[in-house]
């Protein structure tokens, strides 16, 4: 999403940040229908990449309201992601967003929804041909890294495991 042009000091000037539940209310509104929106909760749902954030838009350029959040607490704009760790997108509460990399936002995410087996995250089954093994792999930096083949799901998963904490450490998911 683009940086803003305003500064941590004017965003507090017109909108107030509740860290605790992590919802907005507009404190002096931009724009032409201030008294309109004035004490009101600020922002909406808008699907960004398939997923739901919570959006705020200030002088018609909408911003996810995490990284209006990592403004108004720290003074800065987030270089890179705002993770959600309990990787509820919606959930903006201070303590529940934290500064990441791509590849570690990656890692926190769930298992697609999509995945038509019940396998652990990490873990695939590559067929019959190679008598019923699990092969383990993961991500880091756009580069998929081969775990090796497994004779059952849960030993595929071990190394998954081991590989998500070394790589990733806090932002490991190794669950769904």
């Amino acid at each position: 999403m683009n940086k803003p042009w305003f500064d941590q000091l004017h965003l507090m000037s017109i909108l107030s940040y509740n860290p605790h539940s992590g919802e907005w209310t507009w404190i002096s509104c931009p724009g032409k229908n201030k008294s309109f929106r004035n004490g009101k909760m600020a922002g909406s749902v808008r699907r960004i990449r398939g997923r739901p954030y919570n959006v705020i838009q200030i002088y018609k350029t909408s911003y996810a309201s995490s990284r209006l959040a990592w403004l108004y607490m720290n003074g800065t704009w987030p270089e890179h992601c705002i993770d959600h760790s309990n990787c509820n997108s919606l959930d903006d509460r201070w303590g529940n967003l934290r500064l990441a990399t791509v590849s570690e936002n990656n890692a926190n995410r769930r298992s697609p929804k999509h995945k038509k087996s019940n396998l652990p995250k990490g873990v695939y089954d590559v067929g019959r041909k190679l008598k019923k093994r699990y092969q383990a792999s993961i991500t880091v930096n756009k580069k998929t890294i081969y775990l090796g083949m497994h004779d059952t799901p849960d030993a595929a998963h071990e190394a998954y495991k081991k590989a998500a904490n070394n790589f990733f450490g806090q932002f490991a998911r190794t669950y769904d």
